[in-house]
Formats: C-alpha cells, structure tokens, sequence
C-alpha cells in the first residue's frame, strides 16, 4: 500500500466518509476513489487537489511519505551503541525535566522513542551530557512543532 492509499484511508476514517461519499463531496465520477484506494489508478494532481479540498487537507497531507515517527527514526544513528548507563539516565532526566516544564503528556511508546532518540543521538556527537538544545530539537521533530 502506497503512502497516497494509507493517508486517504486514514483521512475517510477520521471524516466518516466511503469512498462514494468522497467521490461526490469532490465532484469525481464514480470509482475514482476506490480505483486509488485498489492501486489500480493513479491520480492526477487536479483529482488529489479535489479531494485534498473535499477532505480540508493538503495535497501534501495525502502524499506525505513520513510520519513523525518515520521521520525522527531516520535521522537516529543506525548504530549499535555499548550500553552507557550514566548516559541513558541524563536522557530520561532531561526527557522527564521538559515534558514537566513543558506540562506534556505523551503516550508511553512517544516518550520511550523521545528518550532513545535523545540518547543515541547524544552517543553519536561523542557528547558526554545531554544537550538541552538537542534536547529542544528532539521534541521538535517528534512532535512535529
């Protein structure tokens, strides 16, 4: 499945819409929807604008290749780092001092990818202590402010 094919999927979900649905809401002939949905057509940029305006998106929204996720995971070091006990606990200090500064509330799985990121991130700049400024970057990126 395309990125194209998820992120529309995605998008009639959180507007419960069919596919038809959409297809009228965008002034598109029947199946157009459904066809991208299959993989069986590609559309052209005046249809994803149309839906892109249908579902109050941008057409970057629908073709985005990234998550934050994705995104943070790709600029994490793809190395295998020795354990550095000292070093992991700063990160979680630091992660735990800004989500309470900040008044976050982030889902455990988000937090545990902030903290690694912060982490090896932090190795691979051969930094002995957690840089508040990468710190601030980090966030950034995986919340996608």
């Amino acid at each position: 499945m395309t990125s194209l094919q998820d992120q529309l999927e995605k998008k009639l979900k959180e507007k419960n819409l069919s596919p038809r649905g959409l297809e009228t809401k965008a002034h598109l002939g029947t199946g157009v929807v459904r066809n991208i949905l299959l993989g069986k057509s590609n559309p052209t940029f005046k249809t994803l604008e149309a839906i892109a305006h249908a579902l109050e998106c941008s057409v970057d929204d629908l073709i985005s290749k990234e998550t934050p996720e994705e995104i943070l995971s790709s600029l994490l070091p793809k190395h295998i780092y020795p354990w550095n006990e000292e070093m992991y606990f700063q990160s979680f200090s630091t992660v735990k001092s800004y989500m309470h500064e900040h008044n976050l509330t982030l889902p455990a799985k988000k937090v545990v990818e902030i903290i690694w990121a912060l982490y090896t991130l932090s190795l691979s700049k051969s930094l002995n202590y957690i840089d508040k400024d990468l710190c601030n970057w980090v966030f950034r990126h995986a919340l996608d402010y």
